[in-house]
């Protein structure tokens, strides 16, 4: 039997044949077993940084990350509404541990996601049809345009998910942009 702590998790012999473990966004400071109409159960200890989901019946990693996942997020209103603990999980698709049972072998995978930054810079020259440099006569005005909001929070943000929505939505206003934009004439 495979523990995270002191939760037990992967075990090939028990009734729970998956599960996932998530990283809790604060310090726990109660032991206790929520157990869920849906036949599973979410399992948080006192000064584990944890919170494990057991349930049946998933046979592959997307399976059962899924129904841990909405398992956890249901207990953790449980207890909530209580008064118990008021816990959320953090960075769910880049640091878990979800295990499944596969050809009566028990499966854990362990999914650690580390982010890295890389920068670009670039630089143009405009050059007529024989390749030769051409000076630009005026300096091009900068027509402001609401997509160069979306484009500084795509750039600014540490969330993935969050930059590329706002990339995703500073294009689509671009697109939607047709007068006096130099680049789109």
């Amino acid at each position: 039997m495979a523990t995270l702590g002191t939760i037990p998790i992967a075990d090939r012999l028990s009734m729970f044949d998956c599960g996932a473990a998530f990283l809790c966004a604060q310090k726990c400071a109660v032991s206790e077993i929520v157990r869920l109409d849906c036949g599973a159960e979410v399992e948080v200890r006192n000064g584990n940084p944890y919170v494990v989901a057991r349930s049946k019946g998933a046979g592959d990693p997307t399976e059962a990350f899924s129904r841990s996942h909405e398992a956890v997020q249901e207990a953790l209103d449980h207890l909530a509404i209580l008064g118990e603990a008021n816990l959320s999980i953090r960075d769910t698709p880049d640091e878990h541990i979800v295990w499944w049972r596969q050809d009566s072998q028990q499966v854990l995978r362990v999914v650690w996601a580390s982010t890295i930054s890389m920068a670009m810079e670039v630089t143009g020259m405009l050059k007529d049809k024989d390749g030769h440099p051409i000076q630009p006569s005026v300096s091009p005005k900068l027509i402001y345009n609401e997509s160069l909001r979306y484009f500084r929070l795509s750039q600014v943000t540490e969330d993935l998910f969050d930059a590329f929505r706002n990339m995703y939505l500073a294009f689509e206003l671009i697109l939607e942009y047709k007068r006096g934009c130099p680049v789109l004439s």
